[in-house]
């Protein structure tokens, strides 16, 4: 019997070794096996699915914590959005719940940086402020619009005929607001003013102290009398006073 006994020391202490390497292991791994990978994948699948903003070209990059539950006693996990998420694009963070065997729920915080590449509109020349764009000034480039907060324009056929806000550089993205349609008075030209008076209507000249769309109420310096008065814009370079608004 002693000699048997001696004889099982060495593969029990063997099985012994395996067995608590066999546990130890995952635990050692935390973060960096086939769970985290399995997150990750996850995770990625998940933000990609929420982009809402046109894009022909997406990078996602998610960075996870380190997982501190063992593979084998994890049952599920789940991915979502933090409710105070407004934007699928940039800097992300997700929420990741991870089940235990024994029912304990464990939340992280993961990180996904998001960027996005379209085709946009961009200036072929350096593009003066109030000048009006024609098909030489702009064109169409593949370009990464992750931060235009502000909107851009996916055909050039968008901003023909339109005028720019301020100076565009040339390469520069054109946002949204960096155009606007020309103004029907523009600030400094001369105008015709026609006051009302019931059914008379008497036509002098003026001088647009301000830019003005159709409809919209600007100050114009009347040359007869020299007076500052308000009208309404009723066509190119004509403003209409009635006598309520003198």
């Amino acid at each position: 019997m002693k000699g048997r006994t001696k004889g099982l020391v060495f593969p029990l202490a063997l099985a012994a070794i395996v067995s608590l390497l066999s546990l130890t292991a995952p635990a050692i791994k935390a973060g960096g096996g086939s769970l985290s990978e399995r997150i990750e994948k996850e995770a990625t699948e998940f933000v990609t699915r929420r982009v809402t903003q046109p894009y022909d070209s997406i990078s996602v990059d998610v960075d996870l914590p380190a997982i501190a539950a063992r593979a084998f006693d994890v049952t599920s996990f789940s991915v979502d959005l933090f409710g105070t998420s407004r934007s699928v694009v940039g800097t992300v963070p997700v929420k990741v719940t991870i089940v235990l065997r024994d029912g304990q729920t464990i939340p992280y915080t993961a990180t996904a940086r998001v960027r996005i590449w379209s085709m946009a509109v961009v200036s072929a020349k350096r593009i003066r402020r109030h000048e009006v764009l024609d098909e030489d000034d702009v064109c169409l480039e593949l370009r990464e619009v992750t931060q235009a907060v502000d909107g851009y324009f996916a055909a050039s056929e968008e901003v023909l005929g339109m005028r720019a806000t301020r100076v565009i550089s040339r390469g520069g993205l054109l946002s949204l607001s960096g155009v606007e349609p020309v103004p029907l008075v523009t600030r400094g030209s001369d105008v015709s003013v026609t006051v009302v008076i019931g059914a008379v209507a008497i036509t002098s000249r003026g001088k647009a102290l301000e830019d003005g769309e159709l409809g919209s109420l600007i100050d114009v310096r009347d040359c007869a009398t020299g007076k500052r008065v308000t009208g309404e814009v009723a066509g190119e370079k004509l403003v209409v006073l009635q006598v309520s608004r003198l």
